[in-house]
């Protein structure tokens, strides 16, 4: 499928030619400018696997005295999905199965750039890859043994896995989190066979504040989806909402 995205409604359209073409539950993913790809950020710039390593084990050693709700120490994928929340680069790359929030994410930077929104079948997506029909669970032999390869700086395995996570973070909740997991340096759209389960709408940049809007008619906004002090403070602070009455 091809088709550009320059208001929600054209969302609605895709999302349900989407389903005509996939057959099954849908991920989405918001890019703001168009060139990028779909490829986890440890991955990019050259970085190498004691990089990785080196900042995971840091991140598990402080991350229990600033966080209230840690995973078990044991749970190698939990605690690679609560770095990638906050920002830390991983073998893990963000879906959401909320159309409109993967659209927020591609309107809302680099507005003088053409966007991108990136549709997944994560059944088919896993079918190719590990021969395993359904979004993986945490506890998934592939998912612990591709855990285990993150923390440790190790690659190889399979290129990607589609795997829907426990929610663990408040961020997780709202955004309506899920990842694909790598093992391997390969963006989506380079895998085997990947018109079977990955397409892309292009969203121009002349669209994106009338989208921007309109999400803001539908409730789309940042405090929702990054539900902490700091993200309500930006939003009113930034006439998002309410700012007016702010003195």
């Amino acid at each position: 499928m091809s088709r550009d995205i320059a208001r929600v409604a054209d969302l609605i359209l895709a999302a349900a030619e989407a389903r005509l073409q996939f057959g099954t539950d849908l991920w989405w993913r918001g890019h703001a400018s168009g060139g990028w790809s779909l490829l986890p950020s440890v991955f990019r710039d050259g970085r190498d696997p004691m990089y990785e390593s080196t900042i995971a084990h840091k991140f598990l050693t402080s991350a229990p005295s600033r966080h209230r709700s840690c995973p078990p120490m044991s749970d190698n994928f939990a605690w690679l999905t609560l770095m990638q929340q906050y920002r830390l680069p991983t073998r893990l790359l963000d879906w959401t199965e909320a159309p409109l929030t993967a659209l927020y994410f591609a309107v809302t930077e680099h507005p003088r750039d053409d966007g991108a929104v990136w549709i997944l079948s994560p059944f088919i997506l896993n079918e190719v890859q590990v021969s395993d029909d359904r979004a993986l669970t945490f506890n998934h032999p592939e998912v612990i043994a591709a855990s285990e390869r993150a923390l440790g700086g190790v690659r190889g395995g399979p290129p990607a896995i589609a795997v829907t996570p426990t929610q663990i973070d408040p961020r997780m909740l709202a955004q309506q989190a899920a990842f694909t997991l790598h093992s391997q340096a390969f963006a989506v759209e380079d895998l085997r066979q990947h018109e079977r389960f990955v397409a892309r709408c292009g969203v121009p940049a002349g669209a994106k504040e009338d989208i921007l809007n309109e999400l803001a008619l539908l409730a789309i906004h940042r405090r929702n989806l990054f539900p902490d002090l700091e993200n309500l403070a930006l939003d009113l602070s930034s006439g998002a909402y309410g700012a007016r009455d702010v003195d």
